[in-house]
């Protein structure tokens, strides 16, 4: 399925939560998904499986709150320092792809 682009990255977060992401380019759309599975001392849920409405929901609720923040001078929490920090974190893996393996 994927052709020289999956990537397993962890994470660690600053509150002691980890993450674990599986990302590739090359997925076709049917075998595609996003899922979320948070596990915690009170057990693990899932998250409910999202409508396929493309990115045009997503899209106008991350417009709304760009709208929101600018109407109330509030920050959001994925701003541009957020949106930062994740191109940082994928440059990271897609720099660990093109490494020779051990």
């Amino acid at each position: 399925m994927a052709r020289g682009d999956l990537a397993h990255v962890a994470l660690r977060h600053a509150s002691g939560a980890s993450s674990l992401l599986t990302l590739t380019h090359t997925m076709p759309p049917q075998a595609s998904s996003v899922t979320a599975e948070p596990r915690g001392s009170a057990g693990i849920s899932s998250l409910p499986e999202r409508a396929d409405g493309g990115a045009v929901r997503p899209f106008m609720r991350a417009f709304d709150a760009l709208l929101a923040s600018a109407r109330t001078g509030e920050a959001h929490p994925c701003d541009a320092r957020f949106g930062l920090r994740v191109t940082q974190i994928l440059a990271r893996a897609e720099t660990a792809l093109a490494a020779p393996a051990h």
